[in-house]
């Protein structure tokens, strides 16, 4: 799943979406 992932989205879409789930656990 993590090959298509990174196939569809560049790197920084992937770190962009990661620092989006942090800081919705960190507003938790």
């Amino acid at each position: 799943v993590q090959d298509i992932f990174y196939s569809l989205f560049g790197s920084d879409i992937r770190w962009a979406v990661l620092e989006y789930v942090q800081e919705l656990e960190a507003h938790d």
